[in-house]
């Protein structure tokens, strides 16, 4: 299972305390660092981003924070309870046609999210077809018969793990993590498959594949390469999954299974499924480096900055090969403009680090900040914002075809853009006195329009994240509004008081 370990202090704890009070010159570079930061910033500090938002959230893991202020401001829905039977079979439940159906749709609209094809048996045929029945409204109680049962077969797999090692498992717990039938932790699925693979060995498949390139004349069996894709696609799920939040994902990537697959221009689905398999693995190891990237004294910024930089130049070159995809390719157009939301996904998860870092810095050691290192961060602050208003845009070109199946995560990130565009906007309005125009208002209200439309095209719809996240971002936008911050240099009125937010919230679920 991951670990809950936390990245919200990841600054190590460093030798002594700065003996003087101005900023080191370069000459005075063997001092050493400040006693280690406390903890993350309070969002009631004056300047920090998310100030406008009076929850007390852990903004370091902004996923995280997102879903708990999702689960905050839903309304209690109660729905009159379902007997159900203890079904010990798909068959108990759905007809052999209904079956074929509902894996018809399951295959045609979910599966390109995975970059692999899921194996037939009893546990993927379950789980294939209750996440497909949540778009046949009449189908209610099958529903939720089929979310049971494989509820209690994965319950049975965490007491009995060594009866259930096979890639039919494997992928199974890929597909519940991703669309989990109820507000499940998939990281925890996630961390379930990681520990099957292992032990299975997936995880040293690539390395196989290498060797049999080196000495078998290029000669591979198809088992051993799907294998190892396999395993790159499980890393790079539990990645977009764990990246944003409290855990740290347990799979590595090796330079093997980088070099696994060849970087070409796809020209069916299949060569498809690898490219975006290889474009999104390469970026998540420059994710991972990023957040890893720490600063603990003053001789460290201008080395932080740098590869922060050199980070954010790397995935702006796989952006700029990924853009023309959905217009040149033939097949999956919907999946490639998504695959440019993952590449903005994480580069927006790597300004947060930065940008988040350098503000406690900044609010802890003022000694160690310039005008350089203030321009800076107004400068990531600009580029979060673009970044996450390309997101948004992004993924409303891409909404009629994947709207609602994507992974509840991909939701949450477009929540996290919202708090992102509006919170540097404050920003860099306090400290440069400076309006950052742009549409954003209207692409905040046209994003919230098209994930609520989920309400009426997926069964139990008022709970799915999309939903949610609709909600989470009217709230953001309503506390700009309530700011009175639409007309440039407007004198601000007082910051929105919890008792004001609780009743906005209210009046915003009345609607």
């Amino acid at each position: 299972m991951c670990g809950a370990m936390s990245w919200a202090n990841p600054i190590p704890a460093p030798v002594k305390e700065f003996e003087q009070p101005q900023p080191p010159s370069p000459s005075s570079r063997s001092i050493s660092a400040p006693p280690p930061l406390p903890g993350p910033l309070s969002p009631s500090s004056p300047g920090h981003a998310w100030s406008f938002i009076p929850q007390l959230l852990e903004w370091s893991a902004p996923m995280a924070a997102i879903q708990m202020l999702s689960e905050r401001i839903s309304p209690s829905i109660v729905t009159s309870p379902i007997p159900l039977a203890s079904d010990y079979s798909i068959h108990d439940i759905l007809l052999p046609m209904q079956i074929e159906q509902l894996l018809g749709m399951f295959y045609i609209s979910y599966v390109p999210w995975l970059n692999f094809i899921p194996v037939r048996g009893s546990l993927t045929d379950v789980i294939g077809c209750s996440i497909a029945i949540r778009h046949l409204p009449s189908y209610r109680t099958p529903g939720a018969r089929l979310a049971k049962l494989a509820e209690d077969t994965v319950a049975r797999m965490m007491f009995n793990p060594g009866l259930f090692e096979c890639i039919e498992t494997i992928h199974g717990l890929i597909m519940l993590a991703l669309w989990p039938s109820s507000q499940g932790d998939g990281k925890v699925l996630i961390s379930m498959a990681v520990n099957i693979a292992t032990n299975m060995q997936l995880n040293k498949a690539a390395a196989h594949v290498a060797v049999m390139r080196k000495t078998d004349g290029g000669v591979l069996s198809d088992e051993l390469m799907e294998r190892a894709k396999l395993w790159l696609a499980l890393t790079n799920i539990e990645s977009f999954l764990c990246y944003g939040s409290r855990r740290r994902p347990l799979s590595r990537r090796s330079p093997q299974d980088l070099d696994l697959i060849p970087l070409s221009i796809a020209s069916n689905p299949a060569e498809g499924r690898d490219l975006r398999l290889r474009i999104t693995s390469e970026t998540l190891l420059l994710v991972e480096n990023a957040l890893s990237t720490t600063c603990a004294r003053y001789t460290e910024l201008t080395q932080f900055k740098t590869d922060i930089t050199l980070c954010l130049s790397k995935m702006d070159a796989h952006l700029q090969m990924v853009l023309p995809l959905s217009v040149i390719a033939d097949h999956d157009t919907a999946h490639y403009h998504l695959l440019q939301c993952q590449v903005l996904t994480y580069r927006q998860l790597v300004l947060h680090h930065a940008f988040f870092l350098m503000q406690r810095i900044s609010q802890e050691h003022p000694q160690w900040f310039t005008d350089v290192e203030v321009r800076v961060m107004v400068e990531w602050a600009k580029d979060a914002m673009r970044t996450a208003e390309a997101l948004m845009t992004t993924f409303l070109h891409s909404k009629e075809n994947v709207g609602e199946t994507c992974p509840d995560n991909v939701y949450m990130h477009l929540g996290f853009s919202a708090s992102m565009i509006v919170g540097m906007r404050l920003l860099v309005r306090e400290r440069t006195d400076m309006e950052v125009r742009g549409a954003w208002q209207a692409l905040l209200r046209n994003t919230a329009e098209v994930l609520e439309r989920t309400q009426t095209q997926v069964e139990g719809g008022r709970e799915h994240a999309a939903v949610r996240v609709a909600r989470v971002i009217r709230a953001i936008r309503g506390s700009w509004m309530k700011k009175g911050l639409d007309t440039p240099f407007e004198e601000e009125s007082p910051l929105l008081d919890e008792e004001a937010w609780e009743r906005f919230l209210a009046e915003l679920m009345q609607q």
